[in-house]
């Protein structure tokens, strides 16, 4: 007997915080807003609190575990839950852990010269200092954090509440089932979409591509994006779909060895390639047409 959906994949929530190191201030721009004789309350000022080659690399941590994170998910249940198959479980936690250590590390780096930035912020701001956009060392630390939480796609065939009438039950589980299996539906209908637009512009890109013509180079970052999504359509198919059985192998086969540089220098390979996205494609028109 196959696995239900729900044993298939997990939900998992990321919950990210950081200091913006910005700050609005009214009375600033209330001052601007009198100066320029301005409409009151069309003006906004944005202090910076810190400057931005400190508190990058926090930055840039948070958005490349958000990426990763949707890289390897689709949406869950719920706002913020998203999920993420079981055959990918132990890859995203090793990935989120990583990232994870890596904001930490960064968020030390910058405590460590927090209180610098601290004590100069008076001469920075001059009369618009403001003690309150500059906590200490310690409250400071309370603005980060890095989390991310798995949970197991909800099942009801075992579900009983105590005090409540037993047709409200089952009215609930209906409800929730349905939810589930629309949620599935929907991871699948994401990955068409995820493996249709790569693609399309892998096609587009080695049909047009021209060293003569800039507006179409043959881009690495369009490369990398179908070698990486080669790797994981068989793993992100969570409703065992065929078709997206036989296009994660078809693209495994045809593309996880992609390079730029030698599609750029080679007119057979781009064709090959194209034509290779084609079929792609093809198989996913029939598909849809089957349906």
């Amino acid at each position: 007997m196959t696995n239900p959906l729900s044993h298939r994949a997990v939900l998992v929530t990321l919950n990210q915080r950081a200091w913006k190191g910005k700050a609005a201030d009214r009375e600033l721009a209330a001052q601007t807003e009198m100066n320029s004789n301005a409409e009151s309350g069309s003006m906004t000022v944005i202090k910076e609190l810190t400057p931005k080659h400190i508190i990058q690399p926090i930055r840039d941590i948070l958005r490349i575990g958000r990426q990763e994170h949707y890289k390897m998910t689709s949406p869950g249940l719920l706002r913020g839950q998203h999920l993420l198959p079981t055959s990918m479980f132990e890859t995203y936690m090793m990935v989120q852990g990583e990232m994870g250590d890596q904001f930490f590390h960064a968020v030390n780096d910058f405590l460590g010269v927090y209180p610098d930035i601290r004590s100069k912020a008076r001469v920075r701001f001059g009369t618009a200092f403001k003690e309150r956009d500059f906590p200490d060392t310690e409250r400071m630390r309370e603005y980060f954090g890095y989390n991310f939480y798995p949970s197991p796609v909800p099942e009801v065939s075992d579900w009983r509440l105590d005090g409540v009438d037993p047709k409200e039950i089952a009215d609930m589980k209906a409800t929730i089932n349905d939810s589930v299996e629309e949620m599935f539906r929907e991871a699948a209908t994401a990955l068409y979409e995820r493996v249709r637009e790569s693609m399309e512009n892998l096609m587009r890109q080695a049909k047009n591509w021209s060293a003569k013509a800039p507006g179409a180079m043959l881009r690495d970052p369009t490369i990398d994006m179908v070698k990486e999504l080669s790797e994981m359509v068989c793993d992100m198919n969570v409703t065992n779909d065929p078709v997206l059985d036989k296009i994660g192998k078809e693209m495994l086969k045809e593309f996880a060895n992609l390079s730029g540089h030698e599609l750029r220098r080679d007119a057979d390979l781009r064709d090959k390639t194209a034509k290779a996205a084609q079929r792609i494609l093809n198989k996913m028109v029939a598909q849809k047409k089957a349906a």
